[in-house]
């Protein structure tokens, strides 16, 4: 997918967004395998293979932006939230590691963390999305359009 970034590119690529995330809760104990895989696949192998795609060519043009989207789950301890909370966790670490990596040569990276939103994949939690937002700044969950 990087590779026909640049290609589309012309050579760079100036942004990336890493979004794509999942968010499977419930109890550590009730986490499978191949559901930790899958998790960490997506939310913290993706984002890392693309940013070490993508981040050398930024950093050789001078200039490039990469965004990661985190959770505040990432930064404290909830029940139910130990597998999607560490690997965003794992995100915010990263980001923090790519930007002093590229930072020097032009990068911006930075994580954002927009708190609970609902989504049809926050759908299946009711009751539990509208807790985790009392505990936001807002106090409520956001919307998408």
């Amino acid at each position: 997918m990087a590779r026909r970034a640049v290609e589309l590119g012309g050579g760079h690529v100036d942004i990336l967004i890493n979004n794509a995330g999942i968010y499977p809760f419930g109890p550590t104990h009730e986490t499978t395998e191949e559901m930790f895989e899958h998790v960490y696949a997506l939310n913290v192998k993706a984002p890392y293979f693309l940013v070490a795609e993508l981040a050398p060519l930024m950093a050789k043009k001078g200039k490039g932006a990469i965004v990661n989207l985190s959770t505040m789950v990432a930064d404290y301890g909830a029940p139910g939230m130990s597998l999607y909370g560490s690997s965003k966790a794992a995100i915010n670490l990263l980001t923090k590691v790519w930007a002093a990596e590229y930072g020097p040569s032009g990068v911006r990276v930075n994580a954002v963390s927009p708190g609970p939103t609902r989504t049809e994949g926050t759908e299946a939690m009711g009751e539990g999305l509208e807790k985790l937002a009392a505990e936001a700044p807002a106090g409520r969950p956001g919307y998408t359009r």
